[in-house]
């Protein structure tokens, strides 16, 4: 799973810090277990998993870069450090300018948390099982309001202000049409020369953009049969109603 970690610029060395701690890898191995045997494990779900671990290193960065140490992420998952943690999952989502990376590392965090506590017991370590416990008093009782309910607000209000430039179902349905028709008169031409296999290839793009608008999938994981019989399948309005907020869709029914 880490060796296929990618390295990236933004942050060097933050798969070397997510393999050699040790809560880190508990938790990666327990996400891991989630996925069952190794054939029924997607490529894609173990991407989630890494990104998960890579979200929770660069936290562990941030940290020891903020107390100038080299601290592994036990240190931190104490009640009397509880503090540094909101401080810095507060900073790296301000400087990601990400909302998302707040709520998602609530999670892990607290998952992280449970394992420290699962270890101690396993391995009769009562210091560990005391400081999560401390940790999650804290915890429960104050990161919805410090963090959460910030992240979604500033989330939900940014939602309001961004612009929703979709197309509608019914300009793509007239394009998916057009595209069939069009690869239809190229797969008919006998002798195809090189820009007909252009056009054609062109044309598979869009019509593999589209198919990604209309359903959650992947390319990779797509047959034949998918592309043949793609379709819209939308009443005219559904773009509309579904960009409506929770009031408006009330209205809208009555």
């Amino acid at each position: 799973l880490f060796m296929q970690m990618k390295e990236t610029t933004a942050n060097p060395g933050c798969t070397r810090i997510c393999s050699s701690d040790a809560l880190i890898r508990q938790y990666a191995s327990s996400q891991l277990e989630r996925l069952g045997t190794s054939d029924e494990q997607r490529r894609k779900d173990k991407d989630s998993i890494r990104t998960k671990v890579r979200t929770v290193g660069r936290l562990l960065m941030f940290l020891n870069k903020t107390k100038n140490a080299d601290l592994e992420l036990t240190h931190y998952i104490t009640g009397e450090r509880y503090d540094d943690v909101v401080r810095g999952v507060k900073g790296l989502s301000e400087e990601a300018d990400s909302p998302s990376i707040a709520i998602n590392l609530g999670h892990y965090i607290k998952a992280i948390a449970l394992l420290k506590s699962s270890v101690g017991v396993k391995s009769k370590n009562e210091k560990w099982r005391k400081e999560k416990e401390e940790f999650m008093d804290r915890y429960d009782a104050s990161w919805k309001n410090s963090v959460s309910s910030v992240a979604l607000r500033r989330m939900k209000l940014r939602a309001i202000c961004k612009d929703k430039e979709l197309p509608k179902t019914d300009d793509l349905v007239t394009l998916n049409e057009y595209l069939i028709k069009q690869s239809e008169e190229l797969c008919g031409i006998e002798k195809m020369d090189l820009g007909d296999w252009q056009s054609l290839a062109s044309i598979l793009l869009v019509q593999l953009c589209i198919f990604n608008k209309r359903r959650i999938s992947e390319v990779e994981e797509m047959t034949v049969q998918d592309i043949v019989t793609m379709k819209a399948q939308a009443s005219k309005d559904s773009d509309i109603i579904e960009n409506l907020d929770t009031a408006e869709k009330v209205l809208a029914s009555r």
